[in-house]
């Protein structure tokens, strides 16, 4: 049966399946039993709706029996033409920035008040910090956050703001709200913002926002290294190759979209 949302038709077996994939993804792996605990669903109800995800391909079992997502999703999400812009074009100045700084590079974009990354290039000393494709961290205490915040048309940047928790997780997150909007000020006229060990102790990162033809933020590029080695004179030392590669990455995406 459809629940109405709107004049929209929600069909709630598409939204529980959905669920279940995120639930999945959100732990790795799980049984019918505790997706049924979850989400509190009867178990014949999570084992049907598990076994038509099996036969559809999204889901499979390991063999300790619980289930997985498979690489269905990611080809999925592979296709999408916007997405898959961002990351092909801005990739190979990713790699000329990381190689030339030998520092971790991202690719991050917004997605539901989050920073989700699309893309990275490692360095050679891999920071196990670093984090991988497909992930989120909050907005509020990354570079990467910072700049698409900093950047978002100013009804847009409110509206975020107005839904987002600031919880630290250092002793340097900022955690009051006029002291971030001052620092998205601040991120605005250097345009770039820096991320001096907020969201962990033991990183800093710097990054800067790529535009598409219409002037609007697309994603961020961030460099993050060791705060040890990646110190304050290295984190202004890269901020010219950081702002040189977004600036190529969008004018290539403008190019793009004529």
């Amino acid at each position: 049966m459809g629940q109405a949302k709107g004049d929209t038709k929600v069909l709630s077996t598409v939204v529980t399946s959905t669920r279940i994939i995120e639930c999945i993804s959100r732990y790795g792996e799980a049984t019918a039993n505790g997706v049924a605990k979850e989400l509190n669903l009867c178990r014949s109800k999570a084992h049907r709706l598990l076994a038509t995800l099996e036969e559809l391909d999204f889901v499979e079992q390991n063999s300790q029996g619980k289930f997985i997502l498979t690489f269905k999703l990611f080809e999925m999400g592979n296709t999408v033409p916007h997405r898959k812009n961002l990351i092909d074009t801005a990739r190979p100045a990713m790699l000329r920035l990381s190689q030339g700084l030998g520092e971790t590079v991202n690719n991050g974009v917004m997605y539901q008040d989050e920073v989700l990354y699309i893309d990275k290039v490692e360095a050679v000393n891999y920071l196990k910090l670093d984090k991988s494709i497909g992930s989120t961290d909050p907005l509020y205490n990354t570079s990467l956050g910072k700049v698409l915040l900093a950047f978002l048309e100013d009804s847009q940047r409110k509206q975020v703001l107005s839904r987002l928790s600031f919880t630290p997780t250092t002793p340097h997150t900022i955690c009051d709200q006029d002291s971030f909007h001052k620092e998205l000020e601040i991120v605005r006229e250097r345009g770039v913002a820096f991320d001096r060990q907020e969201l962990s102790l033991e990183l800093n990162c710097v990054a800067a926002p790529v535009f598409d033809c219409q002037g609007r933020v697309s994603s961020a590029i961030s460099v993050s290294g060791p705060a040890d080695r990646f110190n304050e004179n290295r984190l202004q030392a890269a901020v010219p190759e950081l702002k040189k590669t977004v600036e190529e990455i969008s004018s290539l995406l403008q190019q793009f979209s004529k």
